[in-house]
C-alpha cells in the first residue's frame, strides 16, 4: 500500500470515529467541526497555503459533511 492509500486509510478511520463520537454524544458537531477545523488549518500551514485557505486541504471535505449534517 503506497503513501496516499495509507493516508486515505488513516483519513477514513479518523473520519469514522469523529462520527461515532458525535453519534454516541460524547462530542458535539460543533466541536467536531472545530476539531476538523483546527487540523485543516494546520495542514494548510504545513502545505504552505496562503493564510486562511483550506479549500485545497484533505481535511476541507470532512468539515464541510459536518456542516451539511448541521443545516
Amino acid at each position: 500500500m503506497g503513501a496516499g492509500l495509507h493516508g486515505r486509510a488513516a483519513l477514513l478511520l479518523v473520519e469514522s470515529l469523529i462520527h461515532s463520537l458525535v453519534d454516541k454524544g460524547v462530542i458535539t458537531r460543533g466541536e467536531a467541526i472545530d476539531v476538523i477545523d483546527i487540523a485543516s488549518e494546520v495542514e494548510a500551514v504545513l502545505a504552505g497555503l496562503p493564510q486562511g485557505e483550506l479549500e485545497g486541504t484533505l481535511l476541507a471535505p470532512l468539515a464541510t459533511t459536518f456542516r451539511i449534517e448541521i443545516e
